[in-house]
């Protein structure tokens, strides 16, 4: 994503001039929590279940640097022990809000907008009784991550409040299964 403003922009800093900028790269260096980091991570992984909600799905595009590793997506296309690693991540942050409370600095800008998507969808999935309600779902937040992958130089400092966007209250744990999945 390099385009002339960009690069105007950045050859006019003096300090770090590659380093992520708040105010749509006018402002100061960009700066979030550890936790911040963790809970748009498991965002991101969530948003990539497979349709089936079983595995993260697995980009084949990926140059990594072993071949047998970029041949995994045509065999599987989707990762069961990614999933299982993202219910530690998540219980692991569940923990970590009850230890430290939920004041935590909830995501900003474009990773506040993409918890307020990923949210709404789940809203609908929940009041969903279609029999293809999983691939509804899967469809409408890969959509999101696709939407929120797009490049960008800069980020805003805008503070989101994810509970106004998301009138179903996110994950509803299922009756009769284990709440320490949620």
């Amino acid at each position: 994503m390099e385009d002339a403003d960009k690069a105007g922009r950045m050859a006019a800093r003096t300090d770090l001039p590659k380093w992520l900028r708040s105010d749509h790269g006018l402002g100061e260096i960009y700066r979030t929590s550890l936790f911040n980091k963790l809970v748009c991570l498991a965002l991101v992984k969530f948003a990539s279940l497979d349709p089936w909600g079983m595995g993260i799905e697995m980009e084949a595009e990926n140059r990594v640097g072993t071949d047998a590793l970029n041949g995994l997506p045509a065999l599987f296309g989707s990762s069961l022990p990614e999933t299982y690693e993202l219910k530690r991540l998540l219980k692991f942050l569940r923990k970590a809000i009850k230890a430290v409370g939920n004041e935590e600095n909830p995501p900003t800008g474009r990773s506040g907008y993409f918890a307020a998507e990923i949210l709404a969808c789940l809203d609908i999935y929940n009041h969903q009784s279609s029999s293809n309600r999983d691939f509804i779902y899967w469809d409408a937040a890969s959509t999101a991550r696709e939407t929120i992958a797009k490049p960008s130089a800069s980020v805003s400092a805008e503070k989101n409040n994810l509970s106004d966007g998301c009138p179903g209250g996110g994950i509803q744990p299922v009756p009769g299964e284990d709440p320490d999945w949620y």
